[in-house]
Order: structure tokens, then sequence, then C-alpha cells
């Protein structure tokens, strides 16, 4: 079988500022470029390794699906005919128990709502600013 691994997340946002912000302050990614010439749409990992999270507009994606002629009419869309998201629940991201700690005290200084399991391995869940629910697994 071919090695699969994600290349990036797509997340459809209605505040950009406060989305950037958030994964910013939280995971310390950093805002950038895919493609050179393109605006910065994409967060890389803090390391700068990996762009991670692609961010897409409702008014882009309005323009995507207003061409008849595009690949992707069938896709879902806030305010759509076609508002089915699919079975996606939740986005997983692995990090270190120090980072876990660290990240639970961020959520209390920023005043984010999170359930915490503190079973091995320690798990939370909290929400980003556009609805995305995160699961933050703690990598022992």
């Amino acid at each position: 079988m071919t090695a699969i691994q994600i290349d990036h997340l797509n997340i459809l946002v209605e505040d950009w500022d406060k989305t950037v912000e958030f994964y910013s302050n939280l995971f310390g990614f950093v805002e950038g470029k895919h493609v050179p010439g393109a605006r910065k749409n994409y967060l890389y990992t803090a390391d700068h390794a990996h762009a991670l999270i692609h961010l897409s507009t409702l008014e882009s994606k309005a323009r995507t699906l207003a061409n008849p002629d595009s690949p992707f009419q069938v896709q879902a869309t806030p305010g759509s005919q076609n508002t089915n998201t699919g079975a996606l629940d939740h986005i997983a991201l692995l990090i270190s128990a120090a980072d876990f700690d660290a990240l639970r005290q961020k959520l209390d200084a920023f005043k984010i709502e999170y359930r915490i399991l503190e079973a091995k391995p320690k798990q939370m869940w909290f929400f980003d600013p556009n609805g995305v629910k995160l699961e933050i697994t703690d990598r022992q």
C-alpha cells in the first residue's frame, strides 16, 4: 500500500484575522503563501516546514461555486443549497506532553472553553472561531 499523509486541511473562515490569531496564539502557526504571488492563505507550522491549514473565505468559495464549469460544484458551502459537509467531525492534532500542558494554560488564559480527558492518552477538545472542533492528544 502507498504511504498516505495529510497534506493540509481547508477551513472556511468567517473572520480571517480572528482565525489567524487563534491558530498563531495557540499553536505558533505562521501565515504565509503556498504559491508564489498568491494571497497569504496558508498557516504554516511554527518551524515553517509544512503548510498545514489552508484558509478560504465564504466569498471565494461562492465565486468558485458560481462557475458552472468548476469541478467543485458539489462542494458544500454554508449558505448554499448543498449544506451537507460530509462526515468530518473534527481535526485531531498530536502534541508532546509539555506542549499539551502549555496549550491548556493558553486556553485558560484566552478563556476558551474545552473538555479534557485525563486518562492515557490525555485528550482535550475545543472549537476554533469558525466552529471547527479540534481534538488534541498528548503524544506521551
